[in-house]
């Protein structure tokens, strides 16, 4: 991914590396690659440079899709939910701290993907579900020290859920 310099081939690169995903055999192995995913972004983000954020943007993108397609193929599994969003609050968004800094562009590109890649795969998740699935983004509120971070996760999430027409909890 770091060589990568035309569009087209990050695209690929970047659909190689989240597809492989599916190749392990279960749940469990599955979500083993997806914390360990979103530990290298949060650990490496800050030595990407300016000229290769867009794709490493695209790559987290693709992954947390990817990520959602896993709960929607094994039915929302409650043990599955509870463990991929436990990635999301620990990885993805990453604790708050003095490291957090470093990777404060990880954290507002996840709270900006969010739920749009949510929707983008799976644009009717159980709604019994979906209060669990908002649980990394209450969490990063409730102990968000970053202003720029939680300004981000509530609009992008909050306000955004709080505008919409379709919400899981006006279905049911």
């Amino acid at each position: 991914m770091w060589m990568t310099d035309k569009e087209t081939i990050q695209a690929e690169v970047a659909q190689r590396i989240t597809k492989l995903l599916h190749e392990f055999g279960d749940a469990t192995h599955q979500i083993l690659f997806l914390r360990t995913f979103f530990e290298t972004m949060k650990r490496e983000w800050p030595q990407i440079d300016h000229h290769r954020l867009d794709k490493f943007y695209m790559l987290v993108r693709r992954m947390t899709e990817q990520a959602w397609t896993l709960l929607d193929q094994c039915g929302w599994n409650p043990s599955t939910v509870t463990e991929l969003m436990a990635v999301f609050s620990d990885n993805a968004f990453g604790a708050d701290g003095p490291a957090a800094a470093g990777y404060r562009g990880l954290r507002l590109h996840m709270a900006d993907v969010f739920l749009t890649s949510l929707a983008v795969v799976c644009p009717s998740p159980p709604a019994s579900c979906f209060p669990q699935v908002l649980e990394p983004c209450f969490k990063m509120l409730s102990t968000c020290r970053d202003q720029s971070v939680f300004s981000r996760v509530k609009q992008a999430v909050f306000d955004a859920l709080a505008s919409s027409e379709e919400t899981p909890s006006k279905r049911n």
